[in-house]
């Protein structure tokens, strides 16, 4: 099994939380948050760059760790599927909606609850690109599925042709087949599968267990500056791992080259020269895995909340909007103030109307 990673980071977050600044023995990142963090008042902006400069830090020493462990640089092939399999989390909602009397259920820092949970897979290792007829449920993967039949729009996304056929990983197919939504390998292209055995991936709980419970604790029982950069890391990190390199290695590019078979590329009348991995991170390859994970595990509240004959007017990363009542959600889904349960956010009551994804509005 692959052990439990203590990392530097740890130290450096409960230094935050104990404001001791004996300067001689902190970290230099953190520095800069002596006066704020010390001081009595509070301007989120003004640690927009500090919290900026500690997230980079905290991706360097995971990294850092994470390559002391043997990991492998992202290869170009994995690189298309990773960024085509990285389509978002669930954002569902009808605008125009008109609805009453509803709650709006947030769970608690959803991201950090992802990265730290137990089942939850991250490749640290190169993955195996090829062409198989057949998938080997003990892997971890990303695969060219095409859907079958009218599957729900909470676990597939439609190509611009209108068809469903896309990339997607072994949480996306945990989705389908919980909705009994049939799907099968794509067998048209060259490659059709991106996979790694378990061996070769490290569980969150390993790797950021501890860190997203300090970070928790940070956020849950403090305030000001201390909670806002607790909050920001556990809600950044994963993107800040999956950083690309340059503006040559935008999405677009991705999806319009191989670019195992480019040496230069031309983007907006500039010629870039692509070399090595465009992820800065080995561990870019969460990035597909958070997202599916998260739509699975909000996806399947919102169709058991729908089973149950309740509405679900608006879903997103880490909330839905229903008439679920409080008691048969908490016996449920848990309503408390630990990592990955839920809180009541708003109570809707009276008419309102759904004008976007973050805005209802009384009417």
């Amino acid at each position: 099994m692959f052990p439990k990673i203590k990392a530097r980071n740890i130290s450096i977050i409960k230094k935050i939380e104990s404001k001791k600044f004996e300067d001689e023995n902190l970290d230099k990142e953190m520095l800069k948050f002596k006066s704020m963090i010390s001081g009595k008042y509070f301007d989120p902006w003004k640690l927009r760059g500090e919290k900026m400069q500690m997230l980079q830090q905290v991706g360097i020493n995971f990294a850092n760790v994470m390559e002391k462990k043997g990991s492998e640089e992202i290869s170009n092939d994995e690189a298309l599927f990773i960024k085509r399999a990285s389509y978002g989390v669930t954002m569902e909602y009808e605008k125009g909606y008109e609805f009453e009397n509803m709650t709006q259920y947030d769970m608690n820092s959803s991201h950090g609850f992802i990265m730290a949970h137990e089942k939850f897979y991250i490749p640290f290792k190169k993955g195996t690109i090829g062409k198989i007829h057949e998938i080997d449920d003990s892997k971890i993967g990303i695969y060219r599925l095409h859907i079958k039949g009218n599957p729900s729009k909470y676990c597939v996304k439609v190509r611009n042709d209108g068809q469903y056929c896309g990339y997607y990983t072994q949480y996306d197919m945990l989705m389908m087949d919980f909705l009994g939504v049939e799907y099968e390998l794509d067998q048209v292209e060259e490659f059709n599968s991106c996979v790694w055995d378990k061996t070769e991936c490290v569980k969150g709980s390993d790797l950021f267990g501890e860190l997203m419970t300090q970070l928790f604790k940070a956020k849950s029982q403090n305030s000001g500056s201390i909670k806002e950069i607790s909050k920001f890391l556990m809600a950044s990190l994963h993107g800040q791992l999956s950083t690309l390199y340059e503006k040559e290695y935008s999405l677009n590019v991705l999806d319009k080259y191989k670019i195992e078979d480019v040496k230069q590329i031309n983007v907006q009348n500039e010629t870039f020269t692509l070399k090595g991995s465009p992820f800065i991170y080995h561990l870019g390859r969460i990035k597909p895995f958070i997202y599916s994970f998260s739509r699975l595990t909000m996806g399947r509240i919102a169709h058991k909340v729908m089973k149950k004959g309740y509405k679900v007017v608006k879903i997103n990363t880490d909330c839905i909007v229903t008439d679920a009542p409080e008691k048969w959600f908490d016996k449920k889904f848990n309503i408390s103030d630990k990592i990955g349960h839920f809180k009541i956010e708003k109570k809707f009551e009276g008419k309102h109307i759904i004008n976007g994804l973050h805005k209802i509005d009384k009417i």
